[in-house]
């Protein structure tokens, strides 16, 4: 593999940027109907008075996270022997082998990737059914409600 030198931002493509930041706005979009209602919300930025449905979406939402994120370390721990044996030295396999260990040492570090994502959702799940806040809610609450968090009653 060889080092290039960063394209010169005359040559680069537009179209990573903007489907960033199109992401973003969608994201942003998606997100904001809880601010513009103005409707009491509880933790996790969820709607207070939600229906038995969303209780159970969001309890199959959190099963599905925990599965997904304990399956990927599974997952990652079984594909990654191989190569670990091979790097601490205890097994010298053919080339075929090896570069076979490899690309599942690589391969088995993406599903990981999914894994910590579904990991951390899983535990931010987990505290906000405790009613555990993290810094940028309690600092959206106060921005939307002038308050530490609580909804004015009007």
């Amino acid at each position: 593999m060889t080092n290039r030198p960063a394209a010169p931002t005359t040559a680069r493509s537009l179209a990573p940027d903007l489907a960033r930041g199109l992401m973003l706005l969608l994201i942003a979009v998606a997100n904001v109907w809880g601010y513009l209602e103005g409707r009491a919300l509880g933790p996790g930025l969820r709607p207070v008075d939600g229906t038995t449905a969303d209780r159970v979406v969001d309890g199959l939402v959190s099963d599905r996270l925990r599965q997904v994120a304990l399956g990927a370390l599974v997952v990652n721990a079984v594909a990654n022997a191989p190569y670990a044996l091979v790097v601490a030295r205890v097994w010298a396999p053919a080339d075929g082998v090896h570069l076979a260990a490899h690309v599942l040492h690589d391969v088995s570090g993406m599903v990981m990737g999914v894994g910590y994502v579904c990991l951390f959702a899983w535990v931010a799940a987990g505290l906000a059914r405790r009613g555990r806040r993290g810094p940028f809610e309690v600092w959206l609450r106060r921005r939307a409600y002038g308050t530490a968090g609580q909804a004015s009653a009007a």
